[in-house]
Order: C-alpha cells, then sequence, then structure tokens
C-alpha cells in the first residue's frame, strides 16, 4: 500500500479505514517511520478524533515522527458557513458542490458521503500550502541567521 522510496503519505479517515481502528491508523504509521525516507504525515480528519492525535502526539514525543498535519476541513469551515452569503467568503460559498458535470457519480450527495467538494479540496490545499510556507520562512530566517553570523 506504499512503496519504499516515499516523500509524503496520507491517511484520510473516510477512505482508508471505515472501521475507524485506531490499531489500522497506528499499523500504517509504523510501515511509515519504518521507511528510510522519513516520509511526511498528512492526515484528513472526518470527525474529530483524540486517539489519532495523542498516538501522533506520542511519535512526535518520541522523535520517531516530525511534525505531521492533522486537517479537519468540516472544523476549519464551520464557523464561516452559517454567515449570510452577503458576508460569507468566497471560498465559502458553494461548500458542497461537486466540480464534475451532471451524472457524474458522487455528484449527488445523499446522507454522508467520503468524497470532498471542490471547496473542500482547495481548504486542504490550503491548509497545506500555508504549513509548507511557514516551514520555508523558518528555513530563511534560519538560513539567514547562519549568514549574519557568518558575517561577525
Amino acid at each position: 500500500y506504499m512503496g519504499d522510496d516515499v516523500d509524503v503519505i496520507s491517511w484520510d479517515v473516510s477512505l482508508m479505514n471505515r472501521a475507524d481502528t485506531t490499531s489500522a491508523f497506528e499499523a500504517y504509521l509504523r510501515r511509515a517511520v519504518s521507511l528510510d525516507s522519513s516520509p511526511m504525515v498528512i492526515v484528513r480528519e472526518g470527525t474529530y478524533d483524540e486517539s489519532r492525535r495523542e498516538l501522533l502526539q506520542t511519535y512526535v514525543d518520541s522523535n520517531v515522527m516530525i511534525d505531521p498535519i492533522v486537517i479537519n476541513v468540516e472544523a476549519a469551515a464551520e464557523p464561516f458557513l452559517d454567515l449570510h452569503t452577503e458576508v460569507m467568503p468566497a471560498g465559502f460559498q458553494d461548500w458542497l458542490e461537486f466540480g464534475a458535470p451532471d451524472g457524474a457519480p458522487g455528484k449527488t450527495r445523499t446522507g454522508r458521503t467520503t468524497r470532498l467538494s471542490v471547496k473542500q479540496h482547495q481548504l486542504t490545499a490550503w491548509l497545506i500550502s500555508m504549513h509548507f510556507i511557514t516551514a520555508i520562512e523558518l528555513g530563511l530566517s534560519h538560513i539567514q541567521g547562519m549568514e549574519d553570523d557568518d558575517t561577525e
């Protein structure tokens, strides 16, 4: 389910683990941390689950894993979805709309589904991008500090 040369892995509880057991998630993490490449871990939460977050924190505290990302799109969007359309940011309007043509599989959302809408995908991408921008800024700050030390 993952190769030997992996840079990033992701766990989407709604797609990968329908029984939502912590043991399956931990088996996935153990496989990931056993790789030589130490892949970045991105977890998409559909609901808040303390057990997965605690498990990830245990791995971080043990210095086995560095900086996993946990994304809960619904929790991030919740404060904006109840706003009146006139004041709602454009990124949250048509929140459940799919980009697929009419009649495409999954186009109609009935009940709870595992498929993300276009806006949910966009927010996920923005959240991951913000994480990388922060890392780049920290790296540049570190490099600048090293250069300043060299000039003294």
